[in-house]
């Protein structure tokens, strides 16, 4: 208890206070501050002197960072969306008159910089979201960066969507009850049999060239592709929670998580050729169906990037809309935690929950475990697992 007590090890609320409260210009100004009060009390001329001297830095560096900022106008080149964490250059130019020195360009809100030259940052977002940039602040550090001002200049609004991580999976779960043995399906599995030929569509990047229909490429001069309907085909119905516990700023992040892990397996579905339904709530544009061919998911991107933990839709209501709607799909929920009795008709229901401990320890397993109640598969994922593998069964 002594060693405690006269400890000086600094706690990390400490550390952040004095980082917030305590900055060289505000001990410059308390320095001032004491010499001209030792001189006033002393009478010292030499220190009448360097409180003057100080004064004049001080006053001077005020009035010269403040005249960099003068008739300043602003232009942002940022691109239009990202994922989260991605590297990516952000852009500012500025047109003023005459030579301006010392100014810098203070990041946006999440913005992490990993290398600054000038006005461009290179560096990523380190929170998804919609930001909508309308204005930027400039900081002059003239002459002698001891009294940095800033100032907001206006600048055309940009949009920059960032979403979630788009991690590629190794496996994809086991849809079938059939496969309550099995709970995961590796991606070059494709679930064939029973199709109907239902047309022709243009070649795609991945698709497999035994898929190619040859005549019909010659006569048009392009590669053209069968495609095939299957009723029997498996069909995800992906559900986001928008509970406020997922997004605790206690530290717990699993929301982020869960959001990775559904678009990751919307992705991966969608290339594997299944149906796939998003649902975010009970309005028209918080719902997104992919008949299994579209490749592009860039609509489901939108919505998860500005998808907000506010608890605004009831989950349990939710479930319950998905399980009427589609009887036959497969539900994927995450954080429920209130369970819904599912109907035998459905095939399969895998609920994404958090290793809660996990998340409150240095050194997490990163073992996902699993457990099947009836046709209820529960994943629960550790804060150190990997995303990418979370539906093979060997991780």
């Amino acid at each position: 208890m002594a060693e405690q007590m006269f400890s000086w090890q600094i706690s990390p609320a400490g550390q952040r206070w004095l980082q917030r409260h305590v900055t060289p210009q505000r001990v410059l100004w308390l320095l001032t501050l004491c010499i001209f009060l030792i001189a006033w009390n002393r009478g010292l001329d030499l220190l009448y002197g360097m409180f003057v001297l100080l004064l004049s830095v001080l006053l001077y560096s005020a009035v010269a960072s403040r005249w960099q900022l003068r008739e300043l106008s602003a232009d942002l080149y940022a691109p239009s969306q990202c994922q989260r964490e991605e590297p990516i250059n952000l852009q500012l130019v500025l047109t003023c008159s005459g030579v301006r020195h010392g100014l810098r360009w203070v990041p946006p809100q999440n913005f992490i910089i990993s290398t600054e030259k000038g006005l461009k940052l290179h560096g990523h977002f380190s929170t998804r979201g919609i930001y909508k940039i309308e204005q930027v602040q400039i900081e002059s550090l003239y002459p002698f960066g001891l009294l940095p001002v800033r100032r907001s200049l206006d600048t055309d609004p940009v949009t920059l969507c960032v979403f979630p991580r788009l991690i590629p999976l190794t496996c994809l779960p086991a849809i079938s009850s059939g496969m309550a043995q099995s709970h995961g399906r590796h991606l070059g599995q494709r679930l064939r049999g029973q199709e109907d030929f239902a047309g022709l569509r243009e070649y795609q990047r991945g698709d497999s060239r035994r898929m190619v229909h040859w005549r019909a490429s010659a006569r048009s001069g392009e590669l053209r592709v069968k495609t095939y309907e299957n009723p029997h085909r498996p069909q995800l119905v992906l559900l986001l929670n928008a509970d406020p516990l997922l997004a605790s700023p206690a530290g717990f992040n699993g929301g982020e998580h869960a959001l990775e892990i559904m678009l990751a397996l919307l992705n991966a579905a969608v290339h594997a050729d299944w149906p796939c339904v998003l649902l975010a709530g009970f309005a028209a544009e918080q719902q997104i169906t992919f008949n299994g061919a579209e490749q592009n998911i860039s609509s489901a991107m939108q919505l998860m990037a500005g998808f907000a933990f506010d608890g605004a839709t009831d989950y349990a209501k939710l479930q319950e809309y998905a399980r009427q709607k589609y009887p036959a799909a497969t539900l994927v929920t995450m954080g429920a935690r209130r369970q819904i009795s599912l109907p035998p008709g459905l095939n399969e229901h895998i609920d994404l929950q958090f290793d809660l401990a996990s998340y409150s320890q240095e050194n997490p397993s990163g073992r996902t475990q699993r457990r099947r109640r009836g046709n209820v598969l529960e994943i629960v994922i550790n804060a150190g697992s990997d995303n990418a593998k979370v539906f093979d069964a060997h991780n």
